[in-house]
């Protein structure tokens, strides 16, 4: 099989930090989440976890959370927390300038503040 290379690459593919790239994950938790988790985990020299987000599944995300120790992990809904707090928090995770690349694995009205961050 012939690998056709091409020059061109979309701006946000690039980067001047070598692999791997560090993902924010949006949704770890849900079904889109623990398939990129997968693709992480079975490729550790092209990506790595930088940011865990999970809606209201501390269990689900406290397991995702173990095995990527190296990620910081956010749980939007936490019983008891401030919203507008938790919804910064998420904001300055995915705009830390050490993120790469932010992956929306999460639906609705939830995922659009921090996609515009």
């Amino acid at each position: 099989m012939t690998r056709v290379e091409t020059a061109f690459q979309p701006t946000e593919m690039r980067s001047s930090r070598p692999s791997p790239r560090r993902l924010a994950l949006l949704g770890a938790t849900g079904s889109i989440g623990r398939q990129v988790c997968d693709l992480v985990e079975r490729h550790p020299d092209r990506f790595t976890l930088h940011v865990l987000v999970a809606g209201s599944d501390a269990a689900a995300l406290e397991a995702v959370a173990r095995r990527h120790p190296e990620a910081h992990a956010l749980l939007a809904h936490a019983a008891g927390a401030d919203p507008i707090r938790a919804g910064r928090a998420i904001d300055e995770a995915v705009s830390d300038p050490e993120v790469d690349l932010v992956v929306v694995a999460a639906a609705g009205s939830d995922a659009l503040a921090p996609t515009l961050a």
